[in-house]
């Protein structure tokens, strides 16, 4: 077998790990989510880098294309040389959407919430026209990383729980990635172990589920990295034409992305493989298992979220533009535009 697993970020972690932050570079940028600021831990970073610094606040949740240039301008006039993100998935990947334009600064991220593992990641995701895509850059990748368990305990029960799900999806599907590796494999396999035991307490507001879940994620974070993600996630960031959050999309379609497939012997083989390290028999326990805990943690099915008609109307062009995606590529079954089209419609349940 040949390969290679790259992890760029230092990952510094645990209770007050902000205060272990330190910088000697000449000025910052700051993106930060306004709740952060709302709860000080914003300015728990600028007290610890004790630099200059500009802040960048308001960024808009589920970032869009149109809104990068503006920051790319700010960073040109600013001139950082380094750059710091406070908060969420989105703060995340809008300060790496404009670091990709931008090259000049090395980034630091701290996220709040646990699910999207940007925080160790090459990509970033951006929408356009409420169509999800991927910007893939090694120089967007974080030097480091700051898991500080406060942070995430200020999630609602709702935010927790999508964002877990979207962690186990990605812990997942890199395990049945076409590039998956004995080491994307080992972060994977931790990360699902950690979220089926911890998330339905993490929803309940525990603290030591909420710290559990955010090292959870960013294990899935480095997992996703190097094996990628697939066909849930290809359609996820096409069902965010919708306006649903990227977690609660995944959600939706994780189960019957996942009985596509099981048609590949291989695929079905690593699902029984999982399903094995958490006490199952197979993989059609792990479908059930899933199922089990969306319900525990809140989460119904698509008719909930989306009126039949309109997903009538919008499914065309989804499942076009999935069946277009490069991350297709790393799915274990080749999909194409009726095969998409066919396991949107199970997802809604009307097949």
């Amino acid at each position: 077998m040949d390969g290679n697993f790259f992890i760029k970020t230092k990952i510094i972690f645990g209770r007050n790990s902000i205060e272990r932050l330190s910088a000697d570079d000449e000025k910052a940028v700051i993106f930060s989510s306004n709740s952060m600021l709302r709860y000080g831990f914003t300015n728990e970073v600028i007290n610890a880098i004790d630099m200059p610094y500009f802040l960048i606040k308001d960024i808009k949740p589920e970032p869009e294309e149109k809104e990068i240039g503006k920051y790319v301008e700010m960073l040109e006039k600013q001139k950082p040389d380094v750059i710091i993100a406070i908060g969420g998935g989105s703060v995340i990947d809008t300060a790496k959407a404009a670091l990709y334009h931008y090259k000049k600064a090395k980034l630091v991220a701290i996220p709040s919430t646990s699910g999207s593992g940007s925080e160790v990641t090459r990509a970033s995701v951006i929408s356009k026209n409420g169509l999800k895509y991927s910007i893939v850059a090694k120089h967007i990748a974080p030097s480091l990383a700051i898991l500080d368990p406060r942070l995430p305990e200020k999630m609602s029960s709702k935010l927790a729980a999508i964002t877990g799900m979207d962690a186990l999806a990605h812990a997942i599907e890199s395990y049945v990635s076409n590039t998956s590796s004995p080491f994307t494999k080992a972060y994977s396999i931790k990360a699902i172990k950690d979220i089926f035991e911890y998330l339905p307490e993490s929803v309940n507001g525990g603290e030591e589920a909420r710290e559990k879940m955010h090292y959870a994620a960013c294990m899935s974070g480095i997992a996703i990295s190097n094996a990628r993600v697939g066909i849930c996630h290809v359609m996820a960031h096409k069902l965010g034409i919708f306006n649903i959050p990227h977690g609660l999309a995944v959600a939706l379609l994780l189960e019957e992305t996942m009985k596509f497939n099981m048609q590949n012997k291989r695929a079905r083989k690593e699902y029984d493989m999982i399903a094995r390290e958490i006490g199952l028999e197979n993989g059609g326990e792990l479908i059930e298992k899933i199922k089990e805990l969306k319900k525990k943690v809140g989460i119904k099915g698509m008719r909930e979220y989306v009126k039949e008609e309109e997903y009538e109307d919008k499914i065309e062009l989804m499942a076009s533009m999935a069946s277009d995606d490069k991350l297709l590529d790393f799915n274990p079954v080749k999909a194409g535009k009726e095969e998409i089209k066919e396991i949107y419609w199970k997802a809604y349940g009307c097949l």
